[in-house]
């Protein structure tokens, strides 16, 4: 019989739940273990199913939990689940966890998982194998550049970027992500307060022309001053390559080493503009789907 005891989601499991998650993610890339605070906000939202936070405990101590969710979308349902985290040591935790949350998920009509892996994401790819997983679709590239390699960009030297002026440019650019990128007013604004507020911004900058702005560039500190996340740019090819090109000087001189950039299936059309620059693919991660 096994000392492992499975317990779905109870009030007051949410800090224990970060401390196993951060021990257990340690060593990934580009995923983090999400706080406490934003856990505890997201559990108290009506559409939270305790039933699909599966926790699980040896000794009274919690050495691994699985979160998942039910997706309706028009006229597809499955099940979505983040594979188990567990403390080393605890490996068969994972098959356990695994075994339960189908059967919630049988228990709730659904008939088709889903889940993410990624080769920078400690096992996940050998659980999706043993669990005869098999690939859907390509969920995120990264692609990264050493700035020690980077190569020089001829570019316009004619054309002038200046720093982002929160009281003069803000309009202008709300309205370029209402129409170039879909946001809503209330979204687009957002994410203009937000890099506002975010101390890790070193470079917001943008190209005008007869005061109306043609090109725009965001780079920004990750958790390692070190690392820095290099944004879309905003613009045409000329402009771009301008923009670029200001962002690595920029990033040299606040002693960035690394530059990263995330895409998704949507925007991976972009990708050879970035390739061109010098950024190299870092990984990706891809969904996999299992009929059960």
């Amino acid at each position: 019989m096994s000392d492992y005891i499975i317990k779905k989601y109870e009030e007051g499991f949410i800090e224990e739940q970060v401390k196993v998650g951060t021990e257990a993610i340690k060593d990934w890339k580009y995923f983090g273990q999400t706080q406490a605070e934003q856990l505890k906000e997201a559990y108290s939202r009506e559409d939270f199913d305790p039933e699909t936070r599966l926790y699980c405990f040896k000794d009274d101590k919690m050495v691994g939990f699985l979160t998942a969710r039910v997706v309706e979308r028009e006229d597809t349902k499955f099940g979505f689940l983040r594979l188990p985290f567990f403390l080393p040591e605890h490996e068969e935790v994972a098959e356990l966890l695994f075994n339960e949350v189908v059967e919630v998920f049988k228990k709730k009509g659904v008939d088709n998982i889903r889940a993410e892996g990624s080769e920078v994401w400690g096992n996940t790819l050998d659980l999706i194998k043993k669990w005869n997983f098999r690939e859907k679709e390509t969920s995120f590239y990264t692609y990264e550049l050493d700035l020690k390699d980077l190569k020089d960009l001829e570019v316009d030297e004619t054309i002038e970027v200046v720093d982002f002026d929160f009281d003069k440019d803000l309009d202008q650019m709300v309205k370029i992500f209402i129409e170039e990128f879909s946001y809503t007013e209330e979204q687009a604004k957002q994410n203009f307060e937000t890099i506002k507020n975010f101390e890790g911004v070193y470079a917001h900058l943008i190209v005008k022309e007869d005061d109306k702005i043609k090109g725009r560039a965001l780079a920004y500190f990750t958790d390692d001053i070190k690392v820095a996340i290099n944004g879309y740019i905003y613009g045409e090819p000329n402009i771009q390559k301008t923009l670029q090109k200001a962002i690595f000087e920029k990033s040299k001189e606040k002693e960035v080493e690394r530059m990263q950039m995330f895409f998704n299936p949507r925007n991976e059309n972009t990708i050879p503009t970035y390739e061109e620059y010098g950024f190299k693919l870092g990984c990706k991660g891809i969904v996999f789907e299992k009929d059960i």
